[in-house]
């Protein structure tokens, strides 16, 4: 077989075989070529899909894939500085607002804990009501279980039924003066007032003739509260340096005395007045032991239940009122609207006075029932008696004659009728039931007012 004649290009086909592809068919295919910019940013992406610097396999350049890694590393700063910016302002918005936020539920807060605290209040307040009211209704019951005084009705001879059970006293007769002498206190307040501010410059003093006192209208109505001879000063004097001093005894006396017969009433109708006033006194002989639970419910029925209670208020109103304009009328004020400008000038204080009267009397008629609790004054031009009476201007040291009558009553006074009387009290009246003087009315003597010419 003939020889295949080796040429160059045959030594390098053969040799291409021996090497297969991965040799480089030319001379100066084992240098390193340049890596172009498509495969440089490829290599850039997947540089920065790594957390480590890589090296590119194709160029083999490690310096260039360290500084890919820089940049990228910059860029990222860049990036997590400008998203960082971002959120802080977006923080501070946020705290803004919360804290407004907050602000408002803190106020909120407040007015719910304020709203809880006036609900305890007001039930720690019904809470010790009641706790009182409780405790009051077991002594009560205490009282009555172990015999209190007053509070069971002794079995009559062929009775059959339970005792009676009546309530206790609500009031002790300390308590009951108290409550007198805040009357008292009152009646001079607005008196004085009265006198003080009213001037006397209004004032025409009656002529000084006999046939005058029976032409003024308003004399016979306080005549029998203030006597002849205080209302001849009343009339006359009021002139005179000591005429404030005259119309404040005098608005004092018919006060007192008004107040006093208001308590004392048993109704505003005078024929029930009078019929109730009877049959208690004959109650009071015959069975004393119901007499002062029979006073109680009646005086509440006929003076402080339903219409009743608006009539009590408005009679004593009117009542109290009408009594300053007559003085005030006798004494020579000249006012065509008389009542009309007392009332508007000092109707609240009338209207005091009056809550004053009205709780005096629902104490000492309802709810004291173990005696018999009475306020009362001294008339006029009757001798001096230091048992029922006080002098103002003396003490009971002192001698007074006895010739020297009373000029006017100027304050209430309190007795209690009783079997017996408590220590301290001044006892009079003989068998039976006794009367201790609890207050004494105050009252002007004559021989005091002499100055007054």
């Amino acid at each position: 077989m003939p020889k295949t004649p080796v040429t160059r290009s045959t030594r390098n086909s053969n040799k291409n075989k021996l090497l297969g592809d991965s040799a480089p068919a030319k001379a100066g295919s084992s240098r390193s070529k340049k890596p172009s910019k498509g495969s440089q940013r490829s290599g850039l992406e997947t540089t920065n899909s790594s957390s480590t610097p890589t090296m590119d396999l194709t160029t083999g350049n490690v310096e260039k894939a360290y500084e890919n890694e820089n940049h990228r590393k910059i860029g990222i700063r860049g990036g997590k500085r400008v998203q960082s910016h971002d959120l802080f302002s977006v923080s501070v918005t946020t705290d803004s607002e919360a804290g407004s936020t907050s602000n408002q539920r803190k106020r909120l807060i407040d007015l719910q804990l304020q709203t809880l605290m006036r609900k305890q209040a007001a039930l720690q307040k019904e809470y010790d009501d009641l706790k009182h009211s409780m405790e009051k209704d077991a002594c009560l019951q205490c009282r009555s279980k172990f015999g209190g005084a007053q509070e069971y009705r002794a079995l009559t001879p062929g009775e059959s039924h339970p005792p009676i059970v009546f309530k206790a006293d609500a009031f002790s007769n300390a308590e009951i003066r108290v409550m007198v002498e805040s009357l008292n206190s009152d009646i001079v307040t607005l008196c004085s007032s009265i006198a003080d501010e009213i001037s006397l410059g209004d004032f025409v003093p009656i002529a000084p003739h006999p046939l005058v006192v029976d032409a003024v209208p308003a004399v016979d109505c306080i005549t029998g509260a203030l006597g002849r001879h205080f209302t001849h000063l009343l009339l006359y004097k009021t002139d005179t340096h000591h005429g404030r001093l005259v119309v404040r005894l005098a608005l004092q006396s018919i006060l007192s005395k008004t107040c006093a017969d208001l308590v004392q009433s048993w109704s505003m109708d005078m024929t029930e007045r009078v019929v109730l006033q009877t049959l208690y006194g004959q109650f009071l002989i015959q069975s004393p032991g119901v007499a002062g639970h029979w006073r109680a419910m009646t005086r509440a029925r006929t003076k402080h239940t339903g219409p009743n209670s608006d009539l009590m208020l408005a009679s004593c109103e009117r009542c109290l009122i009408d009594d300053i304009v007559k003085v005030l009328s006798a004494a020579g004020w000249k006012n065509f609207n008389a009542a009309e400008t007392i009332n508007n000038k000092y109707g609240q204080r009338v209207k005091d006075l009056v809550e004053l009267v009205i709780k005096l009397d629902r104490a000492t008629g309802e709810d004291v029932v173990s005696q018999d609790l009475q306020v009362y004054i001294v008339q006029p031009d009757i001798p001096f008696a230091l048992v029922h009476m006080a002098d103002q201007n003396k003490g009971p040291s002192e001698g007074i004659s006895a010739d020297d009558l009373v000029a006017v009553c100027t304050s209430i006074g309190l007795l209690a009728k009783c079997r017996e009387p408590e220590d301290g009290g001044n006892v009079v009246g003989g068998a039976g039931p006794k009367e201790q003087i609890l207050l004494k009315p105050i009252v002007i003597l004559r021989s005091a007012l002499e100055y007054i010419k």
